[in-house]
């Protein structure tokens, strides 16, 4: 009875994905502003336009280059993914990010993965790259502006530079074989996995 009624629990959240997942986007996206409702009553909500505006595109150029990275990414394994397809899926799985847990930007890919003919390991493999290359991009920012301000690092922003080169040496991009798809090494696509799992806990 158990199992008849999670089946049919799993079948109906299959069926109504998009529904559930807008749901929960907007839930978490409404939570932040609600927790911080003081805040935003006591705040000076006085803006200049011009640095309004250019805020809003600076605040843009970070996922607009990650979108891109993500579709490198597809591209370096060998998948046939097209730019404005690949920067769509980014774009929904950014957003879904802020559902509760954030689990649902990993489950889109999972589910929108044929866009591109590709395999749930190849889906791992990229998320676990795209966690790779965040955690090298903030350590060197972080050691970089530190050292523009004449100062030292703090030993912790050093080890992660140092973990990150080392992880960026060792992980090497195994191609997807055939026509724009094709299997993933087992161990490759498991120590993404758990990579890509240990990163999203982490954010």
């Amino acid at each position: 009875m158990r199992r008849t009624f999670l089946r049919r629990l799993w079948s109906l959240a299959v069926r109504r994905f998009r529904e559930l997942a807008a749901i929960a986007t907007a839930l978490g996206i409404a939570g932040a502003p609600w927790s911080e409702r003081r805040a935003l009553l006591d705040f000076d909500w006085r803006l200049a336009p011009g640095s309004f505006v250019a805020a809003i595109a600076l605040f843009a150029v970070a996922p607009f280059v990650q979108a891109v990275s993500f579709w490198l990414m597809l591209r370096l394994l060998g998948l046939a993914a097209r730019l404005d397809e690949a920067l769509l899926l980014w774009m929904r799985s950014f957003l879904l990010r802020y559902a509760p847990s954030g689990a649902l930007q990993l489950v889109i890919r999972i589910r929108e993965r044929r866009r591109f003919a590709a395999s749930k390991q190849d889906v791992w493999l990229v998320s676990g790259y795209e966690n790779l290359a965040t955690l090298c991009a903030g350590a060197f920012v972080c050691v970089a502006a530190f050292a523009l301000e004449g100062g030292w690092p703090p030993l912790l922003a050093v080890v992660i530079v140092g973990v990150a080169l080392a992880l960026a040496r060792s992980q090497r991009v195994p191609r997807s074989s055939g026509a724009g798809r094709g299997p993933c090494s087992r161990g490759a696509a498991s120590s993404s996995r758990r990579f890509c799992a240990d990163a999203s806990s982490r954010s």
